[in-house]
């Protein structure tokens, strides 16, 4: 039986989503609950994406197969009991057995958060930026990635034979009372790529960085770019599958709780 998971995480403390050889990992945490669920059978989860160290999740997608059926509910009850509490499930469903959390997804939604000025609550989910910058030109900043473009320069240590090419489907910036967040919609993302486009739009917005060497970089997939963004920022807003129906729209959260759903 396989079972997909709907679970949301706060990544302060993690190295990120995929097992290491030490350190704290998401994946770690979730596939040992799991085992503790099924008795002691090991049971491996596949993800949606890998997020980094630090990196948050609203809506990160899994599945797994199951040495032992149980129903819906009770995988979300039990899961949670066994989950420490910076991670979350709400939602588990039997899916088809051919369904794959990362080779399905049709799309993916991350969010990035800039906060107004340092705050004592949020300094662990926004970046408070210490360069000026004029949020009238977020939006002109962010044209220059949208469409399809081999990001190669703007990924961290990709791999010789990898694609690097993306098709930036949507950014969007939206103000609240906190700051600005950044919606970016895409088929698919490299290692650190919001983050680094997160860093490239503030950089073109403030003016320390211009457009051509950006744009030369992207169509020729090499040059030097600006600095990524930091990760407390960044989460994994939404995962978008054929079969998915109104139960998957992601929880409210800080990049999306005071905005319209994206």
């Amino acid at each position: 039986m396989r079972v997909r998971l709907n679970l949301s995480y706060d990544g302060t403390d993690f190295l990120g989503w995929q097992i290491q050889p030490t350190g704290r990992t998401i994946q770690g945490e979730v596939e040992t609950a799991l085992t503790q669920l099924h008795g002691g059978i090991e049971t491996r989860t596949y993800a949606s994406g890998r997020t980094d160290a630090g990196v948050h999740a609203v809506m990160q997608v899994i599945h797994y197969d199951a040495p032992v059926e149980r129903e819906d509910a009770v995988i979300v009850k039990a899961m949670n009991s066994l989950l420490p509490d910076d991670v979350h499930v709400w939602r588990a469903r039997t899916v088809a057995d051919d369904f794959h959390a990362r080779f399905d997804a049709r799309g993916r939604t991350y969010a990035y958060r800039l906060l107004r000025t340092p705050d004592l609550y949020l300094r662990r989910y926004g970046w408070a930026i210490d360069t000026r910058f004029d949020p009238a030109k977020l939006d002109e900043a962010s044209a220059l990635f949208l469409g399809e473009h081999d990001f190669r320069a703007y990924a961290t240590s990709p791999e010789a034979d990898e694609s690097t090419v993306c098709d930036v489907r949507r950014i969007e910036w939206r103000e609240d009372a906190f700051g600005w967040v950044m919606i970016i919609e895409a088929d698919r993302f490299i290692r650190r790529l919001v983050r680094t486009l997160t860093g490239a739009i503030v950089a073109l917005a403030s003016g320390t960085a211009e457009p051509e060497p950006l744009n030369a970089a992207l169509n020729e997939a090499e040059g030097r770019v600006p600095p990524p963004a930091p990760p407390q920022g960044l989460a994994l807003l939404r995962v978008v599958y054929d079969d998915d129906d109104r139960l998957d729209q992601p929880p409210a959260s800080l990049w999306n709780g005071y905005l319209a759903q994206p």
